[in-house]
């Protein structure tokens, strides 16, 4: 079985012609006596004869037969042969001989004809061509420098703000709606990270001021917003003198952290969490 592009054209099988006897059919023309070609799509039922005629060794032509020489012949397999994501089988019959058909399969969906590369359905209708250079350099359009992006998003120190001034100013640009206002020392990953702050040492401790069953109010943490952002609350005293787990909501005005509880727990100690000591981590 020959597996092809299932864009080929033009194609030109070798069939091996042999006599009643098993042996060589030599000299055969296109329309010798007992001779023909036949194909058959796998979507088809029936055969369909080829129209035969002359042809010229190593040149295509539609139906074009020519002999090479030791049984071996030359015919053009017509385009209306080609089933397209599927199978195609020819055969030949001479001196009251039929072949086993050769079987083409038009479907190799990693290529077309001129071995760029394809994505295909099971019909090999094309789903998307491959990108190459100059579509991609369409799909980045407004984008000078890649590199500059990610240094500018990644990096919140000043100097990066200015090499990549040209960068800062493709991701800023006013595309018809308005401007933006990104900046690097505040909006950048490592500003953002900084902001949070690092995780707290555990053993840090705090009093609860409120709650409810899904929240806790601590107060008594004096550190950035993210040094407890991952780390659990452990209630010291109080119905909870358990392991809550607990993740940093936001803080309020007086400074005061809220953790939200997950699972919620029982109402019944609700109330007798005011005042209760906590620690965060383990």
């Amino acid at each position: 079985m020959m597996r092809l592009p299932f864009d080929t054209t033009d194609l030109m099988l070798m069939l091996y012609v042999t006599d009643a006897s098993g042996a060589a059919a030599t000299g055969l023309a296109h329309d010798a006596s007992g001779l023909s070609v036949e194909y058959r799509k796998d979507d088809e039922s029936s055969w369909t004869a080829l129209s035969l005629s002359a042809g010229t060794l190593g040149t295509y032509g539609s139906e074009e037969w020519v002999e090479e020489g030791n049984g071996a012949y030359q015919v053009g397999l017509p385009a209306a042969a080609k089933q397209a994501g599927g199978f195609t089988r020819v055969r030949w019959t001479y001196d009251g001989v039929t072949s086993v058909p050769e079987t083409v399969w038009f479907n190799a969906p990693n290529i077309d004809a001129s071995g760029s590369a394809k994505v295909v359905d099971h019909e090999g209708s094309t789903i998307r061509a491959a990108v190459d250079a100059s579509t991609l350099a369409g799909k980045l359009a407004g984008i000078g420098s890649l590199g500059g992006w990610l240094r500018l998003l990644m990096r919140k120190d000043a100097a990066v703000a200015t090499d990549e001034a040209t960068s800062l100013g493709e991701i800023n640009a006013d595309g018809g709606s308005g401007a933006g206002a990104f900046d690097n020392t505040t909006d950048s990953t490592e500003a953002v990270k900084d902001g949070l702050g690092s995780v707290g040492t555990p053993g840090d401790t705090g009093t609860v001021v409120s709650a409810t069953t899904t929240t806790v109010l601590v107060s008594g943490l004096a550190k950035t917003d993210g040094a407890y952002a991952r780390q659990p609350l452990r209630c010291l005293t109080g119905p909870r003198a358990n392991l809550i787990h607990a993740v940093l909501t936001d803080v309020d005005e007086s400074g005061d952290r809220r953790f939200t509880i997950e699972p919620p727990i029982p109402s019944d100690d609700v109330a007798s969490m005011a005042g209760v000591s906590v620690k965060v981590g383990g």
